[in-house]
């Protein structure tokens, strides 16, 4: 791994950690004061984490330059498929007996690594970047 891919997987992480604790407070915030259920809960928080993380990733972590007309539907299909295996493993961590709140914790991590491969290799890519030069 390189330098350069060293520096932007950190920057991942800080984004991520970041996310991750938007995320975690409004699923808790939800599921605690509202009532909400698991479902609804985890999809509220995973839409304002998607929101920051798109900005954040976007221009901080891997200085995507590209148009945003490329890089945000490929962002979102990245996100949505990442975002279906989190809910599968969480609702069957649950069937199974694990705690709600660990089993949503647990979820982040296929989340993570299918995100971060993603939009390294597809959302924010310099082919993508390259597509369009200079657009946004």
């Amino acid at each position: 791994m390189s330098q350069s891919q060293s520096t932007t997987l950190v920057k991942f992480i800080i984004v991520g950690l970041t996310n991750t604790g938007v995320t975690l407070a409004v699923i808790f915030a939800t599921k605690y004061f509202w009532g909400l259920a698991d479902a609804p809960a985890n999809a509220l928080g995973y839409v304002l984490g998607l929101i920051n993380g798109y900005n954040l990733n976007r221009r901080w972590t891997f200085r995507h330059t590209g148009s945003v007309v490329r890089s945000l539907p490929a962002f979102l299909l990245i996100q949505g498929v990442a975002y279906v295996v989190n809910l599968a493993c969480v609702l069957g961590l649950i069937a199974l007996g694990v705690n709600d709140y660990g089993a949503h914790v647990l979820g982040m991590v296929p989340y993570a690594i299918i995100s971060y491969l993603g939009s390294r290799h597809f959302a924010f890519s310099a082919r993508t970047a390259a597509q369009r030069p200079g657009a946004r």
